[in-house]
């Protein structure tokens, strides 16, 4: 999810990169990986989060949530209601 929505905010001139040229980037210089978790597991963790209303931003709250895992966002809305999340 995380990929396709990189990929979509390129193409909306949201960002200037690439999806894949930033988790290239986020990956060589930080180590990130993408999640392991199930789909179907994101799924069940993200039907909950009412709070948010776009599906992608549900999806990867779900997922992180799933794993119990951090989440690096700078939505601020994620944020305040994601305790995990950051940004820096």
């Amino acid at each position: 999810m995380v990929a396709l929505e990189l990929e979509l905010l390129h193409e909306i001139g949201r960002i200037t990169r690439t999806g894949s040229e930033v988790l290239d980037h986020l990956e060589a210089t930080i180590g990130l990986t993408l999640s392991s978790v199930p789909f179907p597991s994101a799924v069940a963790a993200a039907r909950g989060l009412a709070w948010v209303r776009d599906p992608f931003d549900r999806l990867i709250v779900g997922s992180a949530l799933a794993q119990g895992a951090p989440l690096v966002t700078a939505d601020t809305l994620i944020r305040a209601n994601y305790s995990p999340a950051l940004w820096d």
